[in-house]
């Protein structure tokens, strides 16, 4: 039987992970192609020979451009074709119902509709990718393994712990997904497409947590649009920063960053660099020296909260971070100073790390930013990358990574900054927007 290729279009990684899911459970469907911007999914548009199914999601700012041809596409595409909406576009399903469905759907309904569409039903077990078991402390249901074309086994029962070994055992195999039975994955398995990445309870020991989250986290820059030679830049700044604080007897700064590994603290920093490596890019900054200050700052910058916790206080503004407790408000408000002190001990650690470290809350004047209240004009252009960068990432945290929210977030952020050098920072951020994250400000 010939099989059936899918086109996914959509930039949500939860909606993509639910689609696949689905049309994983049936035998007439063979390759799924993801496409996450409108100029990689135009080539298969544009094909006309038969065979394919699509999925758009008319939701995405990404292919927009394509809510005015709904009817068209459908008769184009011999009506294989599933559009994702929602009220706000206002688009009229008519006669062709079973080619909408709305953006809030349930599992079974995009089942129902795919198994309307291409004329057949799923299997009995549906796949899950095994990174997302790792967000569960337990095993939702009975999980399965396939070992042909109708068969399966049980490897996990509902209710035991989440098993890592398991999982990794699985995973050095190069199987990315396991099965679990087709009510379960209606009742039981919705958890596990959204929330938290990983789940710190899955983990008995600390170092395969932390590097179990650092796994994940290349994969969720990578879905940001950050290729593997900046991401290869990255790690490889990581490491000679460590071995600078160990050059220079920096013991006390060296823990703290070992210890912010698999927190948000560390989190941050490393998207913070990513983003300032590729901000640099699009300001034709070339210079080894820029980018290695920038790589000290980036991961040093948090390092002195005491709590990692308070670093998630970061997207609150001043004005609710001066209602907090007077302890917790003056910690927060003074970690930058605090970490800038300790820095200034090592004559290792040129001034403008120091510097950078120092004004990374600042740039909005004395009303929104902290410590010093300084704007734009007071900053240099070096410091105004940072803060670009690292509010980038806290806004991206802000909105847990809603792809829907990326054009929103990155034109808030365009409009904030406006004063003195943020002026031509903003220029290459705008850029780095279009040619990057595929955004248009």
């Amino acid at each position: 039987m010939e099989k059936l290729e899918v086109i996914v279009a959509a930039e949500d990684i939860n909606v993509i992970e639910k689609i696949n899911s689905i049309f994983g459970s049936f035998d007439k469907v063979g390759k799924i192609t993801t496409c996450p911007t409108f100029n990689t999914l135009k080539p298969h548009l544009d094909r006309k020979v038969q065979g394919y199914l699509f999925v758009i999601d008319l939701t995405s700012d990404s292919f927009k451009t394509l809510r005015t041809k709904v009817e068209s596409l459908i008769d184009e595409k011999n009506g294989q074709i599933i559009f994702v909406i929602n009220d706000e576009l206002g688009i009229e399903a008519g006669e062709s119902q079973v080619n909408f469905i709305h953006d809030n759907f349930k599992m079974v309904e995009l089942a129902s509709k795919v198994s309307e569409v291409i004329s057949a039903e799923p299997i009995s077990y549906f796949p899950i990718a095994i990174t997302s078991f790792y967000k569960a402390n337990t095993f939702p249901c009975d999980i399965f393994v396939r070992i042909g074309m109708t068969k399966f086994i049980r490897i996990a029962v509902e209710g035991d712990k989440t098993d890592i070994d398991l999982l990794k055992k699985y995973e050095d195999k190069n199987i990315s997904k396991l099965f679990v039975s087709e009510v379960d994955f209606f009742n039981k398995c919705q958890n596990l497409f959204g929330g938290e990445l990983i789940s710190k309870q899955v983990f008995d020991n600390k170092d395969d947590y932390r590097r179990k989250s650092q796994e994940i986290l290349h994969d969720m820059v990578a879905n940001l649009g950050v290729n593997k030679f900046v991401m290869g830049q990255v790690d490889q700044a990581v490491e000679e920063l460590e071995d600078d604080l160990k050059k220079f007897k920096m013991s006390e700064i060296l823990k703290m960053l070992n210890d912010s590994l698999g927190t948000f603290i560390y989190d941050h920093s490393y998207m913070s660099l990513c983003f300032s490596r590729l901000l640099c890019k699009h300001m034709d900054w070339q210079s080894e020296e820029i980018r290695k200050k920038l790589s000290q700052a980036c991961l040093l910058h948090d390092l002195g909260h005491e709590n990692a916790d308070d670093a998630l206080l970061e997207s609150s503004d001043i004005v609710k971070l001066k209602t907090l407790p007077d302890e917790k408000r003056d910690k927060i408000l003074g970690h930058s100073e605090k970490m800038a002190t300790l820095l200034e001990k090592n004559q290792n650690i040129s001034q403008e790390v120091i510097n950078l470290v120092r004004n990374h809350h600042e740039g909005l004047g004395p009303e929104e930013s902290y410590p010093k209240g300084l704007t734009g004009v007071q900053l240099t252009q070096l410091d105004c990358v940072f803060i670009v960068s690292h509010a980038l990432v806290v806004e991206m945290y802000k909105i847990a990574f809603n792809p829907k929210k990326f054009t929103e977030t990155c034109l808030a952020i365009k409009n904030r900054y406006t004063s003195g050098h943020f002026k031509t920072v903003i220029k290459g951020f705008t850029l780095m927007a279009k040619e990057e994250l595929n955004i248009k400000i």
